[in-house]
């Protein structure tokens, strides 16, 4: 959704969490109200959220991990 411009709320639970801004992640997947909260954050603020949006931020774990088996 980022790649196309779209805002995006996730969750630490997965990958996708490693390219977002720490706003963009919730930690605790149950906690509906937080959900709500990041969402109308978004709505607000959409924008900025989707110019944040940095690839090599998600992939740099999966660089030191290559590194450090080299």
């Amino acid at each position: 959704a980022l790649a196309c411009g779209l805002p995006v709320v996730s969750t630490a639970c997965n990958g996708s969490s490693a390219f977002l801004a720490p706003e963009a992640v919730l930690a605790d997947p149950t906690d509906h109200a937080g959900l709500a909260e990041r969402i109308e954050a978004l709505v607000h603020g959409g924008s900025t959220a989707r110019t944040d949006f940095n690839p090599p931020r998600g992939l740099e774990p999966y660089a030191e991990l290559i590194r450090n088996l080299a």
